[in-house]
């Protein structure tokens, strides 16, 4: 049996259920693979690790990135303001640490600081961080292991606003763009539902608290994710949508699948005919 895991955030990794789930494959003899699918691409080196603490290192599996998944594909050029072109070069460069790993920062004339440049324990640049005048975050470059330029990661006010996935040349491939939304949601939850209240409601009112029937309703303010795809000219409303294609690409049709429950019931209604499982 092969067990697909859409991991679609850091937080999903930290549910006691995600580790319970993989621990259970792993004594089934199941062939596991991750897919970190969600675009702050400069999550995912944290990925793997996060999953190797959780599971203590007892679970074997594959960890696969959209970049994996889409290298080979045809792209077009970057746009000349999709990309910091800062020549790090020209300024002052001081090694240090960032965490236990180590880091050269760059310092301008002034004595601002530029950029940051993170290396794994082998010396392979994971990212470039490039600050503005205010040292908040503009952009982070991501590199594979070999190198290659593969996601970027473009900040406005500390937020994350856009990421583009490029394939192995540095072509764009996909432009995930992000803005607040906010929405009405209502949930009837019986008290033996299997899905929990989101945190969110938990201080909404029902009409009747003494009923088995229980109606929740709040304004919430979400993040909507928007996909273009540069291999197609596909446009996606929102990043639920792009699962589907995911799902397509690794071939899931006779594999288990595996989603976080706080992406579920949105994904459902793209993912028609899939049985889908939770952690």
């Amino acid at each position: 049996m092969k067990a697909v895991f859409l991991l679609t955030s850091l937080d999903g990794i930290r549910k006691p259920n995600f580790s319970k789930q993989l621990t259970l494959l792993q004594e089934e003899s199941a062939e596991i693979v991750i897919v970190v699918c969600q675009n702050r691409f400069d999550d995912i080196w944290k990925a793997e690790k996060e999953i190797k603490r959780v599971t203590e290192g007892k679970v074997d599996f594959e960890l696969t990135t959209l970049y994996d998944i889409y290298a080979n594909e045809k792209g077009v050029k970057l746009n000349s303001d999709d990309l910091v072109d800062l020549d790090l070069s020209t300024l002052s460069t001081y090694e240090g640490y960032q965490g236990q790993r180590d880091a050269k920062r760059y310092v301008d004339d002034a004595g601002q600081i530029k950029a940051e440049s993170l290396y794994d324990e082998d010396g392979a640049l994971i990212h470039t961080v490039y600050f503005d005048e205010m040292a908040n975050i503009i952009q982070v470059n991501d590199y594979t292991r070999d190198g290659n330029l593969f996601g970027i990661d473009k900040y406005d006010d500390d937020y994350l606003t856009e990421s583009l996935l490029l394939n192995k040349n540095g072509e764009l491939i996909f432009r995930f763009s992000n803005q607040q939304s906010e929405k009405k949601v209502n949930y009837r939850l019986s008290s033996t539902s299997v899905i929990e209240t989101p945190t969110q409601l938990l201080n909404a009112t029902s009409d009747n608290e003494k009923s088995l029937i229980k109606d929740y309703e709040a304004n919430l303010v979400k993040r909507v994710t928007k996909v273009v795809s540069y291999i197609d000219f596909k446009r996606y409303e929102n990043i639920s949508a792009f699962y589907n294609r995911i799902l397509t690409a690794v071939n899931t049709e006779e594999n288990r699948v595996y989603m976080d429950l706080d992406d579920s019931i949105e994904a459902s209604k793209y993912l028609a005919g899939k049985q889908i499982f939770n952690y």
